[in-house]
């Protein structure tokens, strides 16, 4: 067999970028989705009800 002149995915920088991209995109979500309702609760007293709101909104 001749050996494979395929480049590896990581090797394109678009790719790369897209990556990134897409890391700080989930980083933000999980920050928001979780980090938000319990600042919320820790750091100003809110009540059970409140953070779900606070994430409907």
């Amino acid at each position: 067999m001749a050996p494979s002149n395929r480049r590896s995915l990581l090797g394109e920088r678009d790719f790369r970028l897209f990556l990134g991209e897409r890391l700080v995109s989930e980083i933000r979500s999980r920050i928001t989705r979780e980090g938000l309702p319990v600042t919320a609760i820790l750091a100003l007293s809110a009540t059970a009800p409140q953070p779900a709101f606070l994430g409907a909104a």
